[in-house]
């Protein structure tokens, strides 16, 4: 019978070691993830130089209005289509900077910063990142467009949420932040989360344990601000807020 056992779990054992070194002859290296998502930034920095290139060369408004309509669709598609998706799997750290999706770890802040940076936005990616989150909204969004909340229930917070409209926005938590996507009336969480399953995901806004558990929560609209799009349009770096305004 022992003979059985010790046989049983010594083909087992085997099969195990032979599904792992497959998993990691079939999973990309680092080098592999670093030159693919290299490739890709470098197809979007082509397509940012040349929208700021015509923009900053543009003799009317009308030819600027347009330029800036294809500059907001570029960079919003951009962030879902192309970042959010190389992004989500990326493991979560409380230290972790890594710029390049599943290799190493990142957290909260740098997650935000990184694919900000990545979008083409001019921002100081590392100071940023280690901010508070409503220093980080506030470096990209002007007080007045800054909804604040406390100790309210979640379900209330999202219906408010709803109605400022589709879009994408920053939000803000105690002690984390992530972005915020309201689409067809409904709001999801994209982060680097540090709960249960953690890592870069997207989950609805209501069922995130992250957000239910916050006591305070801020929400700054990113996609609305046309002062925010002419930055990115004329290369103006924006300031990290490091400290409140009075």
């Amino acid at each position: 019978m022992k003979r059985k056992f010790a046989a049983f779990f010594s083909r087992k054992g085997l099969l195990c070691y032979a599904l792992l070194a497959l998993s990691l002859m079939l999973s990309p290296s680092c080098k592999d993830m670093e030159e693919h998502y290299g490739g890709i930034l470098d197809e979007l920095g082509a397509t940012q130089y040349d929208l700021k290139r015509s923009y900053k060369s543009a003799v009317s408004e009308r030819e600027r209005d347009y330029i800036e309509r294809e500059a907001h669709q570029h960079i919003f598609e951009t962030i879902e289509q192309v970042l959010f998706e190389e992004w989500y799997g990326t493991s979560w750290d409380f230290n972790g900077t890594t710029e390049i999706p599943n290799t190493g770890k990142v957290a909260c802040g740098y997650f935000v910063s990184t694919v900000l940076r990545d979008a083409g936005f001019p921002i100081e990616r590392r100071r940023l990142a280690q901010q508070s989150s409503e220093n980080i909204i506030k470096t990209l969004v002007d007080d007045e467009d800054i909804s604040r909340y406390s100790d309210i229930e979640i379900d209330a917070f999202e219906q408010d949420v709803i109605q400022h409209g589709d879009g994408f926005y920053i939000l803000g938590l105690d002690t984390h932040v992530g972005f915020l996507r309201v689409i067809d009336g409904k709001a999801f969480i994209i982060h680097s989360s540090y709960s249960y399953w953690g890592g870069v995901k997207k989950e609805p806004l209501s069922k995130s344990d992250v957000v239910i558990k916050s006591r305070y929560r801020v929400i700054g609209k990113i996609s609305s601000n046309k002062q925010l799009l002419q930055k990115w349009l004329n290369d103006k770096l924006l300031k990290t807020v490091t400290k409140s305004k009075k």
